[in-house]
């Protein structure tokens, strides 16, 4: 059984992208496995050169590879209970796109599935998220500023994969305005990335059903109406209307550059001011870290 690693900026689409993969019958995966990303930053701390130096009584670099993969599988399927039937187990979080170029070099055989939304949309989600738990008496998250540099952050991560030609066959970019737009074209893509053919029912993931992701709905961030709606084109461009202008122009200086890379419209105005605000932002940050005022 092969691994399909889904990731993203979270509120871009990763729930989606695995309810449809999960609908299919040779795929199987569960809720998201929270521990895999800090597991594969652990792995490359102790195989960088001074360690496997510092290490060699207990480990070589092979050694470290076959060890610390056989113990992710384990983790990942023991629960599985009939492995011959499925080819794929899909483990869907979306920080595992901050460590797509380890996964895949410790799973030679594995498939990596990133999706990627409009970063305004994705800020107009999580204020949205934010609201609904409020009212439920529940953590808020990041706020707007925060959650336009986590998008920020995990596009440069996808960017960064893009770069590593090796893998060009190995990982799939979605955006997801094309899923909504589109489903039956990119799912379609999908499903031919990895081999297989479209099942009729991942064309309805709004049907899919299992204890394991029914028990996340009713939270703020996984309504029952949101987890049960169909795919939704409707949901493309909120931000224009739910966005104050503060909040708009906010995430798009922090945004510019990289909704320009990565096909959104934006202003020549944000594309401006964007390197000019960020690198005073790292020049503040290196200051204060002189002064020991920040670590």
């Amino acid at each position: 059984m092969r691994f399909i690693f889904v990731g993203g900026c979270p509120r871009s689409g990763t729930t989606l992208v695995q309810k449809i993969l999960l609908s299919h019958t040779a795929i199987t995966g569960s809720r998201e496995f929270e521990f895999l990303t800090p597991l594969v930053q652990l792995y490359e701390q102790m195989r960088t050169p001074l360690q496997l130096e510092r290490q060699s009584y207990y480990y070589t670099g092979e050694e470290l590879k076959k060890y610390w993969k056989g113990f992710i599988e384990q983790l990942l399927v023991t629960q599985v209970a009939d492995k011959n039937k499925y080819k794929y187990f899909s483990e869907k979080t979306p920080l595992n796109s901050e460590v797509a170029i380890q996964l895949l070099e410790l799973f030679e055989d594995s498939k990596f599935i990133y999706i990627y939304r409009d970063g305004r949309d994705v800020v107009n989600s999580f204020k949205q998220a934010n609201k609904r738990a409020k009212q439920a008496g529940e953590k808020v998250y990041w706020g707007r500023k925060g959650s336009a540099f986590i998008w920020r952050q995990r596009m440069q991560s996808y960017f960064k994969l893009k770069e590593e030609s090796r893998f060009k066959e190995r990982y799939l970019a979605i955006k997801y305005e094309d899923l909504v737009s589109e489903p039956e074209r990119i799912i379609n893509q999908m499903m031919l990335f990895l081999g297989m053919k479209v099942e009729e029912k991942q064309l309805q993931p709004e049907k899919f059903t299992t204890k394991e992701f029914d028990e996340r709905i009713d939270k703020a961030w996984y309504t029952k109406d949101l987890f049960e709606q169909k795919i939704n084109k409707g949901n493309v461009a909120k931000w224009k209307k739910e966005l104050s202008l503060f909040e708009k122009i906010k995430c798009q200086v922090i945004m510019a550059d990289y909704l320009r890379d990565s096909g959104y419209p934006v202003s020549r105005f944000y594309l401006a001011i964007n390197p000019l605000y960020l690198g005073v932002r790292r020049l503040g940050g290196r200051t204060l870290a002189g002064l020991g005022l920040i670590r």
